[in-house]
């Protein structure tokens, strides 16, 4: 292959083959430079059919099983889960960080046969994912992050809240271990850390914690590969991060990411967004139909809250929590479109319909959104969606958790309790002041906040031809320039 003619991508399992993929053959269609795919797990192999049909090649780091097809095969034993060094021996440690080398060595082999001209990834935080781009670095070849979905600490520190081995010996309220001589070890590695690398602790919401366990650190710094923050991605190892929204650039400032290396140009899911915007008539008109709802009155889409699905609380109180939503929404002048998670099975829900005068759609969020007039949601990474669709949207928080992940973007109000709830929607529909909900007229690509224009893989593509062009050039399109008027 060409020198300068190759973008490598470094999906991460389902969490973004969809985006990775529509990003590659957009490459292939308009370009002539060639998508070239690196598997790093098993559960990447789910995209080799999609691969192979579009004739896009790809290798494997982890291996392909008889069963499976695959243009090219390289083995190692890698793995996804996170090793419990407490219980290991100085044996499998080792072990462990020779099969980290060992995926350096075989990611610095490729990168010298393909010699791309960049590597487009979703994340560098995953363990697995750290030898692969340390070999990027040391080649000098740019890493372009393009994150899948919310980067935010706050989702990885509730992920940990309750993990001990993270935790220990940073939080004056921590629980004792059960193995007093393991506890020990672990709070003076924890603490160790605390001390020497500050910036590997977060202080969340459930007390302070680390990102990797102590040991995993301390191995990492060793070997180099070591993010500086993993608790926000493009800290280390990314040359560019594309973002999509004013939130996005708030929250990487955070972490000292220089403005100069945020490239404000959307992303796949956003473009596929803005083609339903195109055809908004056609969707809303398909909606009321299915569905039976008035015409004359407006559409409120809502997404019900998943807190017990996701141990945040108990069963009863999140079905008590729906029930306050849904008694609220459904005494509002509203059609009202229940959407539930791909992950909430829809038998749990069926009761909703029976009680309350809403219907619960069947297809995607994403491909109904559009149609809505206003959204309601707790915390979804959705609600960016409907900010760059110009819908009006409510968070609602009933359960203090204040997380500030929509920093920056307009077209949000949160609401803390039910009172909040029913005012603010009443104040809406007579579109009277005192809200900071827009009017839903903006169009997509107006708001300054969330970017839906679906030109984001075209100023991709722009960015890495200039690559191509200057070769080291290190000069990134500032954030003003690349915006769309």
């Amino acid at each position: 292959m060409n020198q300068g003619k190759v973008a490598l991508f470094v999906p991460l399992g389902n969490y973004d083959l969809k985006q990775q993929f529509g990003t590659a053959l957009y490459l292939a269609s308009h370009t002539d430079l060639r998508p070239y795919f690196l598997l790093l797990t098993e559960a990447d192999h789910g995209i080799i059919n999609q691969l192979n049909a579009a004739d896009i090649p790809f290798r494997t780091i982890d291996p392909v099983f008889p069963n499976e097809h695959g243009s090219d095969r390289t083995l190692s034993n890698g793995g996804q889960k996170q090793p419990n060094f407490m219980a290991r021996s100085p044996f499998k440690v080792f072990s462990w960080c020779r099969q980290l080398w060992a995926k350096n060595r075989l990611a610095k082999k490729l990168i010298r046969n393909v010699a791309p001209i960049c590597t487009i990834i979703s994340q560098e935080r995953p363990y697995f994912y750290l030898p692969v781009l340390k070999a990027m670095n040391d080649l000098k070849v740019p890493v372009i992050l393009i994150p899948a979905a919310d980067s935010s600490p706050v989702g990885c520190a509730w992920l940990r809240r309750e993990n001990y081995t993270l935790m220990a010996g940073l939080n004056d309220d921590q629980e004792p271990s059960d193995t007093v001589v393991g506890g020990l070890f672990t709070v003076a590695l924890n603490r160790l850390v605390n001390r020497w690398m500050p910036s590997q602790v977060y202080h969340s919401d459930w007390g302070k914690m680390l990102f990797y366990p102590a040991v995993q650190i301390l191995l990492l710094k060793t070997m180099g590969m070591l993010p500086r923050s993993p608790w926000c991605d493009g800290t280390s190892f990314t040359d560019r991060i594309v973002i999509s929204g004013a939130d996005e650039e708030a929250m990487f400032e955070d972490f000292g990411i220089k403005p100069s290396e945020l490239l404000f140009y959307g992303n796949h899911t956003l473009d596929e967004l803005y083609e339903t915007w195109l055809d908004q008539t056609d969707i809303r008109n398909s909606l009321i139909n299915d569905y039976g709802l008035d015409r004359d009155k407006k559409i409120l889409i809502v997404t019900l809250p998943r807190l017990w699905e996701q141990l945040i609380t108990s069963e009863e109180e999140q079905w008590q929590s729906i029930r306050e939503i849904l008694d609220v929404l459904s005494a509002q002048d509203y059609n009202v479109v229940v959407s539930l998670h791909p992950s909430i099975i829809g038998d749990h829900y069926n009761w909703i319909e029976r009680e309350y005068p809403v219907k619960i759609c069947q297809e995607s969020l994403a491909d109904i959104l559009v149609a809505a007039d206003i959204f309601v949601a707790s915390y979804s990474s959705t609600i960016r969606w409907a900010v760059g669709l110009g819908i009006p949207v409510v968070n609602v928080d009933l359960w203090s958790f204040n997380w500030k992940i929509f920093r920056n973007l307009t077209g949000i109000e949160t609401v803390n309790n039910i009172v909040e709830l029913d005012e603010l929607l009443r104040r809406f529909t007579t579109n009277a002041n005192g809200s900071n909900l827009n009017d839903g007229s903006r169009q997509p690509g107006d708001s300054n906040s969330v970017i839906v224009d679906g030109r984001s893989k075209e100023r991709l593509l722009s960015y890495i031809q200039s690559l191509d062009d200057s070769a080291k050039s290190t000069a990134a399109p500032s954030r003003n320039t690349e915006r769309v008027s």
